[in-house]
């Protein structure tokens, strides 16, 4: 009796496989003959409305219609001509359009982007301070009313220190925080020492062609990663602050557009002393100072 037992039931689940398979088939078959369906519904739509006007006319068509004469008529010298002139005359328009814009923005005011001691002066990927011992005369050490200087004792130039105090101070009344700074200058020795212990291309600069340099810039709250960084909601809600009114302290965020463009990675905590209608010029212009820099490198030549 148990052997008959058995044999039901293996014959049970057999007919229940079968009838699954069976059932998961048909199915299959059903959706393939509703996706043919919509492949030929979407290829009439494709057909009847992609190609259109819009259509470049010196670009093949997307499907072959006859339901485009613009296109037949291309082979007009004629047509071809005045399509020709149409889009030259556009092309006029636009790049006269680009150009009235520059005029209108083009910097009134005179900077210094070559000389060492310079408040603009421009270092970077393949720009170099002239003097590799350069240090100024004119340097200070930061204050503990509104900032924590997280490391050790660091300077920077008075004219850039006594626009920073401003600044830490307006952050203190907004946020009851101090800022908190943990690097500022560098010299060729030590950015070396960075260097050789294997920082990358595009979060370290080269000796002697960094902004730390410079005596004029900071590293504020940690130096880690732009994505690192603005993850967390305090610095974000720090940073937030700083680019709306860092400018009115004559202060700039270098770094904000990526290697491509800025010749490094993004670096939200890292901001550079710039003097006041510069800053203020580059804010209104949404321009990085790279960016600046090469456009003046555009108008000089």
């Amino acid at each position: 009796m148990k052997k008959i037992y058995i044999q039901i039931i293996l014959i049970s689940f057999t007919l229940i496989f079968l009838w699954a398979t069976g059932f998961y088939y048909w199915q299959g078959m059903q959706v393939i003959k509703i996706s043919n369906n919509e492949a030929v519904e979407n290829k009439k739509i494709i057909t009847e409305e992609v190609v259109s006007e819009s259509t470049p006319l010196f670009n093949e068509p997307i499907i072959e219609t006859d339901k485009n004469p613009k296109i037949e008529a291309v082979s007009d010298s004629n047509v071809v001509e005045e399509i020709i002139e149409e889009r030259e005359e556009i092309w006029e328009e636009e790049l006269l359009e680009i150009d009235n814009v520059w005029e209108i923005n083009t910097p009134t005011f005179s900077i210094d982007l070559y000389t060492d001691s310079s408040i603009q002066k421009f270092v970077g990927t393949e720009v170099s301070f002239s003097d590799i011992s350069y240090i100024p005369e004119n340097l200070v050490s930061l204050s503990w009313s509104y900032i924590v200087d997280a490391k050790w004792n660091w300077q920077m130039r008075k004219e850039a220190l006594d626009k920073f105090e401003k600044m830490s101070q307006s952050f203190y009344a907004e946020f009851w925080e101090k800022i908190v700074v943990v690097s500022t200058y560098r010299s060729y020795v030590y950015q070396k020492w960075i260097k050789d212990r294997g920082c990358p291309d595009n979060l370290c600069a080269k000796a002697w062609y960094s902004e730390h340099q410079s005596w004029l810039w900071i590293d504020l709250w940690e130096a880690s990663t732009n994505s690192q960084f603005l993850g967390k909601p305090n610095l974000k809600k720090y940073y937030d602050w700083l680019i709306k009114n860092a400018s009115s302290y004559w202060f700039h965020n270098s770094y904000q557009k990526w290697k491509t463009v800025d010749w490094y990675d993004i670096e939200p905590w890292h901001w550079r002393y710039l003097w006041e209608e510069l800053a203020t010029y580059l804010l209104e212009n949404d321009l990085t100072f790279t960016e600046f820099y090469n456009l003046q490198l555009l108008d000089e030549a």
